[in-house]
């Protein structure tokens, strides 16, 4: 999953899910459960997911990637 911004440093995944802007975080809020939903229909074994600064509404984005992972989380990738 990424934003808008570097989704076109993802060349040669599997699947890249386009989030939407850093610049309309809420846009980046509503896409979030689709893209996760879409990961289970395509039923992916490893999903990487950008993240966001725990600040407004990035706290809720990046409390909902964690709840997803199982705290499981690679940092500097």
């Amino acid at each position: 999953m990424a934003t808008e911004e570097t989704q076109k440093d993802y060349l040669g995944a599997y699947k890249v899910i386009n989030l939407g802007s850093r610049e309309n975080m809420p846009q980046i809020a509503h896409n979030l459960f689709y893209a996760l939903r879409e990961c289970d229909e395509l039923n992916v074994d490893l999903i990487y997911a950008e993240g966001f600064e725990f600040r407004g509404i990035g706290t809720g984005i990046m409390n909902r990637l964690l709840k997803a992972c199982g705290g499981k989380i690679t940092l500097g990738l």
